[in-house]
């Protein structure tokens, strides 16, 4: 299983993992899929026209929503990635980076216990 990581700089929450297996991003998303079904989640690829770097699934589950960006074992997201990741964050909108099927299952687990619902020293907004 994987362990979280949350980057206060970026206010990223990382699915990372110890031991990296050697999985393509293909069939990361794949498991994901599969995974997040056997919950009763919805699982749907995201896409924005015209708008580069969204992350790759969006995940409905008991009124929760959460971004999924799924990358290679130990790749990273790209500049452009990291600029809607940030957007998102001042929205206080999750987005999760995974690289491994134990950071899917890590995510299962959070968003099960309720730990992905709120983020540990997420800003909020100033009203």
């Amino acid at each position: 299983m994987g362990y979280l990581a949350y980057s206060r700089a970026r206010g990223i929450l990382w699915i990372q993992t110890r031991r990296q297996d050697m999985q393509i991003e293909n069939d990361i998303e794949k498991y994901l899929i599969r995974q997040i079904k056997r919950t009763g989640a919805l699982c749907y690829k995201f896409t924005s026209p015209g708008t580069r770097g969204v992350p790759d699934r969006i995940i409905l589950y008991q009124g929760n929503v959460f971004f999924v960006e799924l990358k290679r074992p130990g790749g990273k997201p790209r500049k452009d990635q990291l600029k809607i990741i940030e957007k998102f964050k001042e929205q206080l909108i999750p987005v999760f980076v995974i690289d491994s099927k134990q950071g899917v299952d890590t995510l299962i687990y959070a968003m099960q216990s309720g730990i992905a619902r709120v983020m540990p020293d997420m800003p909020r907004k100033k009203e």
